[in-house]
């Protein structure tokens, strides 16, 4: 049973991955809302450590991706790799033949609204019905755009008053591509993500192991996210924070003895009163 009695929360995270991992086809991924959150907000995925990849080719970078999953995979505590999911949908081409649009006076940009009207939808006004608002939709009925050749016989308004079928001066293909694209700073991106256990931050191990083992295409690079920049920009600003105690210290200590010998010594003995703090905590 899933008890915390007589067992640790690494313990007990450990024997959730162990059950849930024997389903096949899903990527396991523990965390908690908070925390869900915190990581999010600083990298834009759930987990601790994101490995942000950029490039153009979202196939070639998926591939990228897996191999910077299988490269990591053995890296001392890290735990719920995962590259994100790219499915696939079908989706229907509608490629222009620019000569055909020439020929019966239509535009690109035209050609294009009436595309967008046609198959997508436009709205034209709104209904009331009590405190209920309903768009008004104009774009063709569903019944005459389900296949591809039903697409194709749609008439197209040309230039000169007269009508065309679509199929007659644009190229209707049946393809499928990505669900969805996401980027980051205008440029593409896949992100392999990673939880930590029973470990600092750090990513050095990492980055080393990506180092070695990817050789990245040209126009194609990493960029790294996560806790660990909280991490490194609490670690900048506590030495910052520090060094200015310090010399306040320091200063009010040649202000009290008018001595730089005297209070030079005072503050090397400094270190020293942190051995019974640390006695005690021990």
């Amino acid at each position: 049973p899933f008890v915390l009695d007589e067992r640790s929360r690494d313990e007990f995270l450990a024997d959730i991955r162990s059950r849930l991992g024997t389903i096949k086809g899903i990527d396991l991924e523990i965390g908690q809302p908070i925390s869900h959150r915190i990581d999010a907000m600083l990298s834009g995925t759930q987990a601790n450590i994101a490995i942000k990849l950029f490039g153009e080719d979202l196939n070639k970078m998926y591939s990228l991706g897996q191999e910077i999953k299988q490269a990591i995979a053995d890296v001392d505590g890290i735990t719920d790799v995962m590259v994100e999911q790219q499915v696939e949908r079908a989706q229907l081409q509608i490629i222009p033949r620019r000569e055909m649009l020439a020929r019966y006076g239509i535009t690109l940009a035209d050609f294009s609204q009436w595309i967008s009207v046609a198959l997508e939808g436009e709205t034209v006004s709104q209904i009331y019905d009590g405190n209920a608002t309903f768009d008004l939709t104009v774009k063709v009925g569903d019944g005459h755009s389900r296949t591809i050749e039903e697409t194709g016989d749609l008439l197209v308004d040309t230039g000169n008053g007269g009508k065309v079928p679509l199929s007659h001066i644009a190229d209707i293909v049946s393809t499928s591509g990505p669900n969805a694209v996401n980027r980051e700073n205008v440029k593409r991106k896949i992100v392999v993500s990673a939880n930590i256990t029973g470990g600092d931050l750090g990513v050095e191990a990492i980055k080393s192991a990506i180092d070695e083992n990817i050789d990245l295409p040209q126009g194609y690079y990493i960029e790294y996210g996560g806790q660990f920049e909280s991490q490194q920009s609490a670690a900048r600003t506590l030495s910052f924070t520090s060094a200015i105690a310090l010399l306040i210290i320091f200063l009010l200590l040649f202000q009290e003895f008018k001595s730089l010998s005297l209070s030079g010594m005072i503050m090397i003995n400094l270190p020293l009163a942190l051995i019974g703090g640390v006695a005690a905590i021990a």
